[in-house]
């Protein structure tokens, strides 16, 4: 049999480009419904094209529209707050109309809507017997504009219109619980305009200016503002149209947005327009080879993998992290839940350290460092605590909500700093190191160090207890606590040098680590089995938490007890076979049996991150098997974008619609009935008004697709730990140590590793062969050391180290290169599809 690799010159031989054409998503009928559509967006500044029957509809958003609370602590659910909290609004939309039907599914004689991931762009074209259109539209980061093509013909002269227009209302946080009767708000703060050859629409609130601004190119045209919310061109009758509309968007906090400056992008677009496209292009091709992944018996999966780091590359490059839905709200200012929910927004961010895309991440890391001086003070005020405490509920002003289920949750503070933390271990950034992360680092440990008090059995304890994740059940003992302190006390002891920790530090950590608390565990059933596995806690009482115990809000949050595993990376695989490595093995099997692949009592979703604890712990079959059961329950739209929440098959996500109490402004909360269904005032809302993308399933699924193929959590690299057996895949992905790791595996074979060093220093790489390697850099040979499976070596920046059987040298395959051709079909997968098939 043939043998070949995909490796030429310490790099994978693919044209990335057009390789990923094959994950084009293809659309046969029209989208109707925005959050089917294709989303398009600059980094910051886009959003959802998608038609009605007359028209191409294109919302326009940025990450930095947002209308700002009052300064200070909030409460989230507080029924005075509703409709006055810090919310990201939208800017307006764009819609091309010529009067006719050209888009209604029973005239269409042919239609394809094509989003496009290598270019970042989709394409549209249509025919209907009266009608023929022709769309591209695509953003660009410099200028900040969108740009939309348009080509249209008709069968008689018409008047075509481009509007831009934005109506105002509620963000409905509460939707399915509680909405505030307010039928005006920022209805009156928006003006429309002409300037330069240009149109405009400006909305003043509070804390925020902005301006979306169009100009028109290639047609002789009139501006319409038809009123205050909606103004546009009007182009003369005529059978054929051929256009160019530029939209851009700029943003002002504290102060007026500068219409110049949108007037200035919008010139800019024009005199570089021939080669706009090109350079968009360019970036994409460059923001796609930091790294690829190739699954050849799994593409759908591999086409979400793309589709989710597309979708980031598109809305996370703004000032402020993502909050649900980003950019790709669907009515409105409508904006579920609004606040920044730390459990659920933390996991936009888990694939893309191994992805190579930091820069990604760097508003949400930012963000968190400006709320360090407000943390500080909570901890200050509040607790009567050094250090700094983070709720898990907070703000885009950087203000933490102080309420019963945030109060006591303390493992948000280290969850953040391990995130910071991780930044630093992917790109070895020591500036970043000092000066970022090693004060919020230190001061949640602080916070921490106040509470942990040595008890008379001599083991330290959280003066007070604390919580689960988002939990109201306070415990003396809870197993998400038990798995955090070690991973931040860790993480300090390992950069004690580079950031001079103290001696009386380092000894309490070490103290605290050798005298915590033991891993609260039970045993339960699990077919005819008595497992032993990690409980939530330990109550009061004495009595170790039972599974899924207590009724919600007095119940531990779903998935607490896989915290040991992740996201705090205590337990995995290095620890095989030891005790506390079977007990988590023993956990996962329940909580995937009971819970995962089933609706449980505990209630996992897709914000539970199920694939990565599999893949941790070396469960390949699972972790696979969890990567496609996420799939078909959690990707209802056919863009590719995803859900939390299963809502085809949900009841929480009723057909009929939500059922939420009326309150009036300022109403006063009444906490002991805030969740009761029958009380107050109902009224009944569309469940489609509120149907948008979240981005935790499509996190968790990138981040555990990748921990299948490659981890290093623990510093040392591990190529394929969680590949089932007879599965092939191919990838460039990155590593702790600053390392860009390749490798491929046909079925059980693994042909070869190549480790490239971007900081230099000492790469330690578990061998997946019991027998005799080399290792090679530049041809020549290089020294190693191997202790027990793992092998180490000595790196230097830019180097590129290749490691091979001595059985099998690379010189004995043929070379293959990866290529593809643009997708043209609808694809499935079990309840999902991705595109969307021809209606008639």
């Amino acid at each position: 049999m043939y043998r070949s690799v995909h490796l030429e010159n310490e790099n994978l031989a693919v044209d990335i480009p057009k390789y990923l054409r094959r994950h084009d998503v293809v659309y046969h009928s029209p989208a109707y419904r925005a959050c089917e559509g294709l989303p398009v967006g600059n980094g910051c500044f886009g959003g959802m094209l998608y038609h009605d029957s007359r028209s191409i509809r294109w919302m326009q958003n940025h990450t930095d529209a947002i209308d700002f609370g009052p300064e200070g602590n909030f409460q989230a659910w507080a029924g005075e707050s509703e409709e006055i909290n810090t919310a990201p609004v939208s800017c307006g939309e764009i819609s091309l109309d010529d009067g006719m039907p050209s888009f209604e599914w029973v005239y269409l004689k042919d239609y394809e809507a094509r989003l496009n991931l290598a270019e970042g762009c989709a394409q549209v074209r249509s025919e209907t017997p009266f009608s023929r259109w022709d769309c591209r539209a695509f953003a660009v980061a410099d200028p900040c504009v969108s740009v939309l093509e348009a080509r249209a013909s008709s069968s008689e002269p018409v008047e075509r219109t481009v509007r831009l227009e934005k109506w105002s209302s509620p963000n409905f946080f509460h939707y399915y619980e509680q909405i505030v009767a307010d039928h005006e708000k920022n209805l009156n703060n928006i003006e429309s305009g002409e300037k330069e050859g240009c149109v405009y629409l400006r909305q003043q609130l509070r804390g925020t200016d902005y301006i979306l601004a169009a100009k028109l190119l290639g047609e002789t045209h009139s501006f319409k503002i038809w009123n205050s919310h909606c103004c546009g061109f009007s182009l003369p009758r005529s059978k054929q149209h051929c256009f160019t509309l530029l939209t851009t968007s700029v943003v002002c906090q504290g102060g007026k947005a500068s219409l110049d400056e949108a007037l200035s992008n919008l010139h800019r677009a024009e005199q570089t327009y021939a080669s706009l496209f090109e350079s968009h292009r360019k970036n994409w091709e460059s923001f796609w080879k930091k790294s690829f992944i190739s699954l050849p018996d799994d593409d759908y999966l591999e086409n979400l993998y793309y589709i989710n780091l597309y979708q980031l590359n598109c809305c996370s490059r703004g000032k402020y992290p993502l909050t649900f839905a980003g950019i790709w709200n669907t009515y409105r200012d409508s904006r579920n839940w609004g606040h920044f929910y730390h459990w659920n927004h933390q996991q936009t961010y888990w694939g893309l350290n191994a992805a190579g895309h930091q820069e990604l991440e760097e508003n949400y890391l930012d963000y968190r460092f400006r709320m360090l001086e407000n943390a500080r003070r909570d901890a200050r005020e509040t607790f009567r605590s050094s250090g700094a405490f983070y709720s898990d509920v907070s703000n885009l002003n950087g203000y933490n909500a102080l309420e019963p289920d945030t109060m006591r949750n303390f493992t948000v503070g280290p969850q953040i700093t391990m995130n910071f933390y991780r930044h630093y271990q992917y790109t070895r950034d020591q500036n970043f190191l000092i000066s970022k992360a090693c004060p919020v680092m230190l001061a949640c440990a602080d916070f921490y160090c106040h509470f942990l008090t040595k008890e008379h059995d001599g083991f330290y304890r959280i003066r007070g207890g604390s919580s689960c994740y988002e939990s109201y059940w306070n415990n003396r003992e809870t197993v998400t606590d038990r798995a955090m302190i070690p991973a931040l006390l860790n993480a300090l002891l390992n950069i004690s040098d580079l950031v001079g920790l103290d001696e009386k530090r380092i000894a309490l950590y070490r103290d605290i680590l050798d005298h915590l608390y033991p891993v609260p565990t039970l045993k339960t059933e699990c077919g005819e089995e008595i497992l032993e596995i990690f409980a939530d806690g330990v109550k009061w009482d004495g009595e170790t938490m039972q599974y899924a115990e207590g009724t919600y809000p007095l119940s531990a949050f779903p998935g607490s007890q896989l915290a040991m595993v992740y996201p705090s990376g205590t337990i995995g695989i290095k620890d095989r076979p030891g005790k506390l490595f079977s007990t988590a093995v023993h956990t996962a099997r329940v909580i995937f049996d009971r819970d995962g692949y089933q609706p449980g009592p505990m209630g996992c979703s897709g914000h539970t991150p199920l694939p990565q604890v599999a893949a941790r712990l070396g469960m390949g079959e699972d972790a696979l098997k969890l990567l496609h059961h996420y799939i078909c329950l959690y990707q209802p739209f056919p863009n590719g974008l995803m859900h939390f929440q299963n809502i085809r098959g949900d009841a929480q996500w009723p057909a009929e619609g939500f059922h939420p109490r009326i309150i009036q402004p300022g109403e006063p909360t009444q906490w002991e009935k805030i969740h009761e269904k029958d009380f107050g005032t109902r009224t009944a809302i569309p469940s489609d008004v509120f149907l948008h993308c979240y981005f935790e399933s499509a996190g968790n699924l990138t981040a555990g697709l990748e921990e299948m193929l490659l981890q290093s959590y623990d510093g040392v690299l591990r190529v394929f730990p969680a590949v089932p057996q007879n599965y092939s895949a191919r990838f460039s992905l990155w590593a702790a140590g600053a390392f860009q790791v390749i490798s491929e595996k046909n079925l059980n074979d693994i042909r070869y590793i190549c480790v490239k060093s971007t900081a230099g220093g000492s790469c330690s790489l578990q061998l997946p062969w019991q027998e005799p390697v080399r290792l090679t850099c530049d041809g020549s040979e290089v020294p190693f050391e191997i202790l027990g499976d793992i092998i180490q070596f000595e790196t230097k920046v830019g180097m590129s180290y290749l490691l091979e059987r001595n059985r099998f040298p690379l010189e004995n395959y043929y070379l293959d290169r990866l290529s593809g051709e643009p997708n043209q079909k609808v694809k499935t997968f079990g309840g999902s599809m991705l595109g969307k098939e021809k209606i008639f």
